[in-house]
């Protein structure tokens, strides 16, 4: 618990807290949100010293907790969970929050930590559009934190529908970004 509670320190103090905002929901049997979303890095490490380890794993619960805490709030919307995946709750609950999430447009990173339930976590993940990271040990933390920090604030789903020859095949897609002076090419078959 302390090295995963120093990964999350410095997971808060490199949020950007112009551009960003985070909360902090620890769940046991059942979740809470201790630090509603903010820009403060002070409050969100003061919420984090005082985390404690205790039994149960709600993990569906913590998810609606934190989409319920996500909701009205604007730019990208995501929630990175830490567990090991041995949830305590229904595959029926799970089902739901999922769904709720998918149509809320939040993404779930899930990041494996112990005796890890993989297929489990990464159904999750995939399933709201984020990633399964699993991590070996919790000094790994802060890094796969880092990681996904970056890569949530990078990150961008492009869907489009092709209404000129929609037959074509193989197609290509570009995407540029002018304020960069940016752009690719990626080509693909249906």
């Amino acid at each position: 618990l302390e090295n995963a509670k120093l990964a999350a320190e410095a997971c808060a103090e490199n949020m950007d807290g112009e551009t960003q905002r985070m909360a902090l929901i620890p769940y046991a049997a059942s979740s809470s949100v201790t630090v509603s979303l903010t820009n403060s890095s002070a409050k969100l490490v003061s919420g984090i010293r005082d985390l404690s380890a205790v039994g149960g794993t709600d993990i569906s619960g913590a998810i609606q907790t934190a989409l319920e805490e996500l909701s009205g709030a604007g730019g990208t919307r995501a929630i990175i969970l830490l567990t090991d995946g041995q949830d305590n709750n229904s595959e029926e609950e799970m089902q739901k929050v999922l769904a709720q999430a998918k149509r809320q447009d939040v993404a779930i990173f899930a990041v494996g930590l112990g005796d890890v339930n993989a297929s489990y976590l990464r159904n999750i993940a995939q399933s709201t559009g984020g990633k399964f990271i699993a991590a070996e040990t919790s000094t790994e933390l802060a890094d796969i934190y880092q990681l996904l920090q970056q890569y949530i604030v990078n990150n961008y789903c492009f869907e489009y529908t092709i209404t000129d020859n929609p037959e074509t095949d193989p197609r290509s897609l570009t995407v540029g970004i002018p304020e960069y002076a940016a752009d690719d090419v990626k080509f693909y078959r249906i």
